[in-house]
């Protein structure tokens, strides 16, 4: 059971890393404004 919770716990930090570095990336770009422009208008 231990080794499946270090597993666990890996996966989900890799998982988080992931996603903050999607978010930063994609802050970079100009497409998210406009997409949350979209949203708004919607």
């Amino acid at each position: 059971m231990d080794v499946f919770l270090q597993f666990g716990c890996l996966l989900l930090l890799l998982l988080c890393g992931l996603g903050w570095f999607i978010s930063i990336k994609s802050s970079k770009q100009p497409r998210s404004h406009s997409s949350k422009m979209l949203s708004q208008d919607k």
